[in-house]
């Protein structure tokens, strides 16, 4: 009777509240005390193994519990579609079984109408402190460890201040799962950190920092962002900052060993806006989460993954309420690039030959030197691009390995980015010149006006005064530091990018004589065979010109130049371009021109065409439009003949 009647409970469609079910082990054991969630308003179950069999029998496996695991079903049915809708909470660790209720108790609150915060109910403090100089010198240690595998964020406190200007607690909660807080005053305890880690690698006076995993962050520690805070707003404007740092060494999908994974269920919801670093989603079911860039892709900026009015879909911590996107397939992405396209991409790694790029979070391209200066020049490619700059590229080959040539102007016009996230903005964008910027001048403060006193000032307030003041000054030491740095790093880009240009001016020019459609000669086959030729040598290296990538002789047929004429809506460019593709032998390794022998008829039995030896050959223009060209020529054993530009339904020669 009484495993009959849970099964109604269940499946009741008049139940007004979340059911939880608490399974017994083989031992009899439970890990959730009933009375908690009964008390914050759920009706709870307790199954023994002949209960979770019948739940197992009615439900099936991908709904039921048993042991030692506790579910929760909510109210209605739609959970029977979607298993991530009626969350279960394992215990099959020890760790799992130790924090089943508190993580069953975050999962339930969503299930129940909301209800007043009870003062008296407050959290633990989640952060660590660190007072002691031992307890420093082991943190730091562990701060330098090449076994570390997860990030630290280190707040510290002002000396004289009571609490830290970032609020830890706060800041511990965000990055519950990701990176361990720990909270450490300044004086003794920041000297002592100080003396472990390597020279402007530490933190004190109110700042705060996050350190990657790792020790590559020692030869560099510029690298590893220092928040500066001096006071409760510095220290709010510092949050967001401190939780992308520490998101940043997250890879997307990613969890911190001690991250409770079994509190995660599947979510969808509107992007309200973007606050603080992060997109803040109105769920469906009412609730509120938050999404970070960083969750997506490493060093974007939110207004370049997330924008108003877009749906997200992903997985939810409950617990945390951070939503972890799903990010688009790079095929589906990329589905549109196709050859001749110039696209933006991302420089991922720079070296004197060779730099690799991504037009797609995890699509890495190589970029040799060959294919970004002009034959016969030389130079150094860190001198002419930087790590993370966004470039625009023509795209030579969308084949499994990729073929790029950046052999474009920095002013060229490339087609938009794709999104990261389905209906979201660009993913990339170009950067805008900043136009110089005075330097400013920071006036010497003036001294504080005399304050009336109820003692004699001794030597100890002296030393605290002059303490004071130095960290003041420190603080805007570094602040300079930084704005310099940055300054610096602008003036580097800016001097890149002028010798790009200057390394490209070149095919600027070539581009330009492209543009200028047909002015250079009065014969259309004169002013075809100038066009292919400067393609060819700007698509292909000396070398390649001379081996693999040679042109066939290559005639125009007779009804060539009129055919083309009267089709319109391609590229003269990409006609060009397709032809010296045709010419090379490229075109059957490229998957986009989709290859394949012009046929007597449209049926895909029927003979290809012939006329003597030579046989006609079909190759796509276009892909994807309405009508989409195709290019249509006869092949002997070593010519070409260009025989006619079509539309997708003509199939004349």
């Amino acid at each position: 009777k009484t495993r009959r009647e849970l099964l109604e409970r269940i499946s009741s469609p008049t139940r007004t509240a979340p059911l939880v079910v608490i399974s017994r082990t083989e031992t009899g054991e439970i890990f959730t005390d009933p009375s908690v969630p009964a008390a914050a308003g759920a009706e709870v179950w307790v199954a023994d193994k002949t209960a979770c069999f019948a739940l197992t029998d009615a439900l099936g496996r991908r709904l039921t519990v048993f042991a030692g695991a506790a579910r929760i079903y909510p109210t209605g049915d739609s959970w029977r579609e979607d298993p991530y809708a009626a969350p279960r909470f394992l215990a099959m660790t020890e760790a799992q079984a130790k924090r089943q209720q508190s993580t069953l108790m975050s999962a339930l609150r969503r299930f129940l109408p909301a209800a007043e915060p009870d003062p008296t109910d407050a959290e633990p403090t989640a952060y660590s402190w660190v007072e002691t100089t031992t307890q420093a010198t082991a943190l730091g240690e562990h701060l330098i460890s090449p076994d570390r595998t997860h990030p630290v964020a280190v707040v510290t406190v002002d000396r004289g201040a009571a609490t830290p200007y970032v609020d830890a607690t706060a800041l511990a909660a965000e990055l519950q799962g990701v990176a361990p807080v720990y909270v450490i005053p300044t004086g003794a305890a920041t000297w002592a950190l100080s003396d472990v880690l390597p020279p402007y690698g530490d933190v004190y006076a109110g700042a705060a920092r996050v350190y990657p995993p790792g020790i590559e962050w020692t030869h560099d520690p510029f690298q590893v962002p220092l928040r500066f805070a001096t006071s409760a707003e510095e220290g709010a404007a510092a949050f967001p900052l401190l939780v992308a740092d520490a998101l940043r060494h997250l890879a997307p999908g990613e969890h911190h060993a001690d991250s409770p994974a079994e509190t995660e269920i599947r979510a969808s919801g509107i992007v309200l806006g973007v606050v603080a670093g992060r997109a803040l989603i109105s769920l469906d079911d009412g609730q509120t989460a938050y999404a970070w860039p960083e969750l997506v892709t490493a060093d974007v900026a939110p207004e370049q993954v997330f924008t108003r009015g877009q749906r997200v879909t992903g997985r939810l911590d409950v617990e945390t309420r951070r939503l972890y996107p799903r990010i688009r397939e790079a095929s589906e992405a990329l589905a549109e690039v196709s050859c001749g396209d110039v696209i933006l991409v991302r420089v991922t790694s720079v070296q004197a030959e060779l730099c690799v790029v991504e037009p797609y979070p995890g699509v890495r391209i190589d970029l040799p030197i060959d294919r970004i200066l002009p034959p016969g020049e030389s130079g150094d490619l860190r001198t002419m691009v930087s790590l993370r700059e966004v470039i625009p590229v023509e795209i030579l080959e969308t084949s499994k390995q990729w073929s790029i040539s950046a052999l474009v102007a920095d002013h060229a016009q490339p087609q938009p980015a794709p999104s990261l996230l389905p209906a979201g903005p660009p993913w990339l964008a170009l950067q805008q010149d900043e136009p110089d910027q005075p330097t400013p001048t920071t006036p010497k403060p003036s001294p504080p006006p005399p304050q009336p006193t109820a003692h004699t000032p001794t030597e100890l307030d002296s030393l605290l005064s002059e303490n004071r003041r130095l960290t003041r000054q420190l603080q805007a030491m570094g602040a300079e530091i930084s704005r310099l740095k940055n300054a610096a790093e602008a003036q580097t880009a800016r001097i890149r990018k002028l010798e790009r240009a200057k390394r490209q001016r070149s095919d600027s020019a070539a581009r330009e004589i492209l543009d200028a459609d047909g002015a250079r000669f009065d014969d259309p086959e004169e002013q075809l065979r100038f066009e292919v030729y400067l393609a060819w040598v700007r698509r292909f290296s000396d070398q390649e010109r001379k081996t693999n990538r040679a042109m066939m002789t290559w005639t125009v047929g007779e009804h060539f130049f009129s055919s083309w004429a009267e089709v319109q809506g391609v590229e003269r460019r990409k006609v060009v371009d397709v032809i010296v593709e045709v010419l090379t032998d490229l075109a059957p390794n490229l998957p986009g021109r989709e290859l394949h022998q012009l046929r007597t008829g449209t049926g895909g039995d029927d003979p290809p065409r012939v006329r003597g030896r030579d046989t006609a050959w079909r190759v796509s223009l276009q892909v994807g439009t309405p009508q989409a060209r195709r290019l249509h020529y006869w092949r002997g054993e070593d010519r070409i003949e260009l025989a006619s530009i079509r539309s997708h339904d003509d199939f004349r020669d």
